[in-house]
């Protein structure tokens, strides 16, 4: 994020809220104990809202078929956090106030409309439970507030249709029918190239520029990513990917981005295997 022109990291953002907070915590704690902590109240319901939004679009892309293969909860593929894998699937936690779905394998396209919508409609059935447990007076007024309001807010926000700063569209976007045909949903590039008519590059080391095969890779690992997230990819394309991602290993630096590409061949590789074996 920016701020006054210069980037700040989700780390440096997050302690500066976490400062402020303590202050205003500080302040009020002699004489409004229960209110001096709000800001941790607030704090705690929207990380809770971005938990279960995330559970819904979780939950009802496996009804549909769907293979997650990173799951980020408080955090973003590229920053840090923590990180553990559960089973084939890599979890991060963080303490930024955003997450997000990375599929391996796409939900069927039935089914892809209504795993967008969980997201927010998880958020607004939420708060519908918190706003009737809070008018039982079962919770506090500052809790309360929090986790209705905040539920509230995410599910609805998410159905506006944007686009976010880091180049992907929100959940509203998608529904609506805003995201640009040449959007395509890879991990990193968002740009349509033709699968069937580019081969994979097959420059001689000797002969050519790093900066020739600097561009044949990115051009291999845009081909493998557009692949790799279809949700309907034959054995043939599977195979022609390997292909691609056996060149990639071999001649491309490991950027975090390329590590992407080959933990998601990997992935859609075992997926490949378990269905296989189900049948």
């Amino acid at each position: 994020m920016r701020v006054g022109g210069k980037q700040v990291t989700e780390g440096a953002a997050v302690a500066a809220v976490a400062a402020v907070s303590a202050g205003f915590t500080a302040i009020y704690w002699r004489d409004h104990p229960l209110m001096a902590l709000f800001p941790w109240y607030y704090y705690g319901a929207l990380m809770l809202a971005v938990l279960i939004h995330e559970l819904g679009h979780l939950a009802v892309g496996r009804l549909f078929g769907a293979y997650p293969l990173i799951v980020c909860i408080g955090t973003r593929p590229g920053a840090g956090g923590l990180r553990f894998e559960l089973g084939s699937v890599t979890v991060r936690l963080g303490l930024y106030p955003g997450g997000r779905v990375h599929w391996s394998v796409r939900p069927s396209p039935r089914g892809e409309r209504l795993t967008v919508a969980a997201g927010p409609l998880a958020n607004l059935i939420s708060a519908g439970i918190f706003a009737a447990v809070w008018a039982q007076a079962a919770l506090p007024l500052p809790v309360g507030f929090s986790l209705t309001a905040l539920s509230a807010m995410l599910g609805l926000s998410n159905l506006l249709p944007f686009r976010t700063r880091d180049g992907s569209y929100s959940d509203g976007a998608q529904l609506f029918g805003t995201v640009p045909a040449d959007a395509v949903p890879t991990l990193s590039d968002r740009t349509r190239i033709d699968f069937d008519s580019s081969p994979p590059p097959d420059p001689q080391p000797a002969a050519s520029s790093d900066e020739t095969l600097q561009r044949a890779a990115g051009t291999v690992r845009a081909l493998c990513e557009i692949a790799l997230t279809k949700p309907d990819l034959s054995t043939a394309e599977l195979e022609l990917t390997g292909t691609r991602i056996a060149w990639l290993a071999e001649n491309a630096p490991r950027t975090p981005q390329v590590e992407a590409v080959l933990a998601l061949y990997e992935r859609r590789v075992g997926v490949a295997s378990e269905l296989a074996g189900g049948s």
